[in-house]
């Protein structure tokens, strides 16, 4: 799918490639039709816990449980803005452990930039609401 942000074109084909082959992110499903909007990306990811060396935490213990999702946001923004998609804002949150594939689920919420400032949170709430 085509995404237009300002006079660039972005083909979510294209990034859930990127994340994949350079940053071992494994991208579940694409959620950009499911948003109505031409001017947004939207992805559920997983990513591996083995990424950020906690190999055993505990998921009854909330503090490991917190600290692996603040290790996951991170790591993900920080990815988000070396994808250098230019006219957007964007917005990423881990928030849920797949102990069956032993990775944690995030959604990811790029939008162009003269639209995000209004609806941003709006659109990612209703992600976050309306996946798993």
């Amino acid at each position: 799918m085509f995404q237009v942000f300002g006079n660039e074109v972005y083909s979510t084909d294209e990034i859930c490639k990127i994340l994949q082959n350079e940053y071992g992110i494994t991208v579940i499903t694409d959620l950009t039709k499911s948003t109505d909007r031409d001017d947004v990306i939207a992805l559920k990811c997983g990513i591996s816990k083995d990424i950020f060396n906690i190999a055993d935490f505990d998921m009854q213990n909330e503090n490991d449980f917190e600290n692996a999702l603040e290790k996951c946001n991170s790591y993900i923004s920080g990815i988000i803005d070396k994808l250098d998609i230019k006219y957007s804002l964007n917005k990423c949150q881990a928030y849920k452990y797949d102990e069956h594939n032993n990775y944690i689920k995030v959604i990811i919420c790029i939008m162009y930039i003269e639209t995000a400032r209004k609806k941003l949170n709006d659109i990612f709430k209703r992600l976050l609401k309306n996946n798993d």
